[in-house]
Protein backbone atom coordinates (compact mmCIF):
# COMPACT_ATOMS: atom_id res chain seq x y z
CA UNK A 1 0.00 0.00 0.00
CA UNK A 2 1.25 2.91 -0.75
CA UNK A 3 1.97 5.45 1.90
CA UNK A 4 3.09 9.59 2.78
CA UNK A 5 6.97 9.55 4.56
CA UNK A 6 6.09 11.32 8.00
CA UNK A 7 8.27 14.70 9.31
CA UNK A 8 11.36 12.98 10.74
CA UNK A 9 11.61 10.56 7.57
CA UNK A 10 11.66 13.95 5.32
CA UNK A 11 14.39 15.07 7.52
CA UNK A 12 18.09 13.45 6.13
CA UNK A 13 16.41 11.96 3.19
CA UNK A 14 19.20 11.39 0.10
CA UNK A 15 17.34 10.51 -3.04
CA UNK A 16 18.14 8.35 -5.40
CA UNK A 17 16.83 8.42 -9.23
CA UNK A 18 14.86 5.25 -10.71
CA UNK A 19 17.53 3.92 -13.09
CA UNK A 20 14.73 3.83 -15.15
CA UNK A 21 14.33 7.32 -15.60
CA UNK A 22 17.46 8.88 -16.25
CA UNK A 23 16.30 10.12 -20.14
CA UNK A 24 13.34 11.46 -18.02
CA UNK A 25 15.73 13.12 -15.65
CA UNK A 26 18.25 14.72 -18.27
CA UNK A 27 14.77 16.28 -20.30
CA UNK A 28 13.85 18.20 -17.32
CA UNK A 29 17.39 19.56 -16.41
CA UNK A 30 17.78 20.47 -20.00
CA UNK A 31 14.08 22.09 -20.25
CA UNK A 32 13.70 25.97 -21.68
CA UNK A 33 11.38 26.88 -19.35
CA UNK A 34 9.70 30.40 -19.33
CA UNK A 35 11.20 31.83 -16.32
CA UNK A 36 14.69 33.09 -15.14
CA UNK A 37 14.88 31.21 -11.85
CA UNK A 38 18.46 32.40 -11.33
CA UNK A 39 17.12 35.92 -10.46
CA UNK A 40 15.09 33.79 -7.25
CA UNK A 41 17.03 33.54 -4.35
CA UNK A 42 17.78 30.30 -2.81
CA UNK A 43 14.85 30.48 -0.34
CA UNK A 44 12.41 31.61 -2.78
CA UNK A 45 13.19 28.71 -5.07
CA UNK A 46 12.53 26.51 -1.70
CA UNK A 47 9.64 28.35 -1.70
CA UNK A 48 8.28 27.65 -4.90
CA UNK A 49 9.58 23.76 -4.78
CA UNK A 50 8.44 23.13 -1.12
CA UNK A 51 4.63 23.67 -2.33
CA UNK A 52 4.93 20.84 -4.89
CA UNK A 53 5.15 16.99 -3.96
CA UNK A 54 7.99 14.44 -5.14
CA UNK A 55 7.25 10.81 -5.48
CA UNK A 56 9.24 7.51 -4.41
CA UNK A 57 9.09 4.09 -5.74
CA UNK A 58 9.85 1.34 -2.57
CA UNK A 59 11.25 -2.12 -4.07
CA UNK A 60 12.43 -4.40 -1.30
CA UNK A 61 13.68 -1.99 1.63
CA UNK A 62 15.40 1.14 -1.06
CA UNK A 63 13.51 3.92 -1.94
CA UNK A 64 13.82 5.82 -6.04
CA UNK A 65 13.25 9.15 -6.98
CA UNK A 66 10.24 8.75 -9.66
CA UNK A 67 8.64 11.98 -10.08
CA UNK A 68 9.16 15.51 -8.52
CA UNK A 69 12.76 16.66 -10.53
CA UNK A 70 10.27 17.86 -13.30
CA UNK A 71 9.28 20.71 -11.11
CA UNK A 72 10.38 24.00 -10.84
CA UNK A 73 13.23 24.66 -8.18
CA UNK A 74 13.97 20.79 -7.45
CA UNK A 75 17.60 19.88 -6.42
CA UNK A 76 18.26 16.59 -6.16
CA UNK A 77 21.01 16.32 -3.68
CA UNK A 78 18.54 18.66 -0.94
CA UNK A 79 18.65 16.17 1.89
CA UNK A 80 15.74 18.01 4.14
CA UNK A 81 12.64 17.67 2.57
CA UNK A 82 10.56 18.30 5.62
CA UNK A 83 8.39 21.08 4.50
CA UNK A 84 7.38 18.56 0.99
CA UNK A 85 4.53 15.60 0.34
CA UNK A 86 6.70 13.07 -0.20
CA UNK A 87 4.97 10.03 -1.17
CA UNK A 88 5.73 6.52 -1.71
CA UNK A 89 4.07 4.15 -4.46
CA UNK A 90 4.65 0.72 -4.08
CA UNK A 91 3.58 -2.64 -6.04
CA UNK A 92 3.91 -0.75 -9.39
CA UNK A 93 5.88 -2.16 -12.77
CA UNK A 94 8.38 -0.71 -14.64
CA UNK A 95 5.72 0.51 -17.49
CA UNK A 96 3.72 2.07 -14.31
CA UNK A 97 6.35 3.59 -13.15
CA UNK A 98 7.97 5.13 -16.59
CA UNK A 99 3.74 6.08 -17.27
CA UNK A 100 3.62 8.11 -14.07
CA UNK A 101 6.64 9.75 -14.54
CA UNK A 102 6.80 10.67 -17.82
CA UNK A 103 2.82 11.91 -17.43
CA UNK A 104 3.50 14.44 -14.98
CA UNK A 105 6.77 15.81 -16.96
CA UNK A 106 4.23 15.86 -19.84
CA UNK A 107 1.96 17.84 -17.18
CA UNK A 108 4.44 20.42 -16.48
CA UNK A 109 5.60 20.80 -20.31
CA UNK A 110 2.08 21.71 -21.29
CA UNK A 111 2.26 24.64 -19.00
CA UNK A 112 5.86 25.82 -19.02
CA UNK A 113 8.04 26.00 -22.14
CA UNK A 114 8.38 28.74 -24.23
CA UNK A 115 7.41 28.63 -27.34
CA UNK A 116 10.37 30.33 -28.51
CA UNK A 117 12.48 26.80 -27.46
CA UNK A 118 10.57 24.17 -29.44
CA UNK A 119 13.55 23.78 -31.74
CA UNK A 120 15.83 22.71 -28.98
CA UNK A 121 12.53 20.69 -27.43
CA UNK A 122 12.30 18.65 -30.92
CA UNK A 123 15.86 17.22 -30.12
CA UNK A 124 15.71 16.66 -26.35
CA UNK A 125 12.90 14.48 -26.85
CA UNK A 126 14.68 12.69 -29.91
CA UNK A 127 16.85 11.89 -27.18
CA UNK A 128 14.92 11.16 -24.18
CA UNK A 129 11.35 9.79 -24.91
CA UNK A 130 11.32 5.97 -24.26
CA UNK A 131 9.95 4.46 -27.46
CA UNK A 132 6.95 3.28 -24.95
CA UNK A 133 5.98 6.45 -23.74
CA UNK A 134 6.34 7.75 -27.47
CA UNK A 135 4.26 5.41 -28.61
CA UNK A 136 1.54 6.26 -26.49
CA UNK A 137 1.78 9.93 -27.03
CA UNK A 138 2.14 9.46 -30.82
CA UNK A 139 1.49 6.01 -31.77
CA UNK A 140 4.50 5.98 -33.06
CA UNK A 141 8.48 4.50 -32.45
CA UNK A 142 9.87 8.13 -33.02
CA UNK A 143 8.29 12.18 -32.84
CA UNK A 144 8.45 13.83 -35.65
CA UNK A 145 8.56 17.69 -36.05
CA UNK A 146 5.00 17.48 -37.50
CA UNK A 147 3.92 15.83 -34.44
CA UNK A 148 5.84 18.08 -32.52
CA UNK A 149 3.79 20.67 -34.50
CA UNK A 150 0.94 19.18 -33.76
CA UNK A 151 1.04 18.53 -29.72
CA UNK A 152 2.65 22.19 -29.28
CA UNK A 153 0.23 24.32 -31.98
CA UNK A 154 3.23 25.72 -33.49
CA UNK A 155 3.28 25.71 -36.96
CA UNK A 156 6.27 23.23 -38.20
CA UNK A 157 8.04 25.86 -39.92
CA UNK A 158 8.73 27.64 -36.82
CA UNK A 159 10.24 24.55 -35.24
CA UNK A 160 12.50 23.51 -38.35
CA UNK A 161 13.88 27.34 -38.09
CA UNK A 162 14.05 27.20 -34.45
CA UNK A 163 16.91 23.77 -35.17
CA UNK A 164 18.33 25.78 -37.94
CA UNK A 165 19.00 28.74 -35.86
CA UNK A 166 20.55 26.47 -33.18
CA UNK A 167 22.51 24.98 -35.33
CA UNK A 168 24.04 27.77 -36.70
CA UNK A 169 24.68 29.40 -33.56
CA UNK A 170 25.89 26.08 -32.55
CA UNK A 171 28.39 26.38 -35.78
CA UNK A 172 29.66 29.64 -34.82
CA UNK A 173 31.09 28.21 -31.06
CA UNK A 174 35.17 28.18 -31.59
CA UNK A 175 36.09 25.06 -28.91
CA UNK A 176 33.42 22.18 -28.67
CA UNK A 177 31.54 21.98 -25.22
CA UNK A 178 29.94 19.11 -23.41
CA UNK A 179 26.35 18.61 -25.04
CA UNK A 180 23.30 19.32 -22.31
CA UNK A 181 22.68 15.77 -22.61
CA UNK A 182 26.14 14.79 -21.54
CA UNK A 183 26.35 17.69 -18.66
CA UNK A 184 23.37 16.26 -17.36
CA UNK A 185 23.97 12.62 -17.42
CA UNK A 186 27.45 13.55 -15.48
CA UNK A 187 25.77 15.96 -13.05
CA UNK A 188 23.03 13.08 -12.61
CA UNK A 189 25.93 10.28 -11.98
CA UNK A 190 28.01 12.31 -9.34
CA UNK A 191 24.85 13.41 -7.81
CA UNK A 192 24.10 8.74 -7.67
CA UNK A 193 27.33 8.80 -6.69
CA UNK A 194 27.14 10.79 -3.42
CA UNK A 195 24.12 9.23 -2.23
CA UNK A 196 24.77 5.48 -3.47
Amino acid sequence: MDYILDKAQKKNLKLKLHPLLKSAYTLCLSLPIKFNLNVFSGTSQQLISSSLPIYLYQKNKSLYLISGFENTGFDINETNHSKRTVVVLKGRTDDEILEFCWGNIFNKLLSSIDSKQFGKLYPLFKDCLPTKITRKLVGKDKISEQQLSDLTSVSRSTIARQRAELSDNTKVKSKPEQTILERSLQLMSEANDEHG
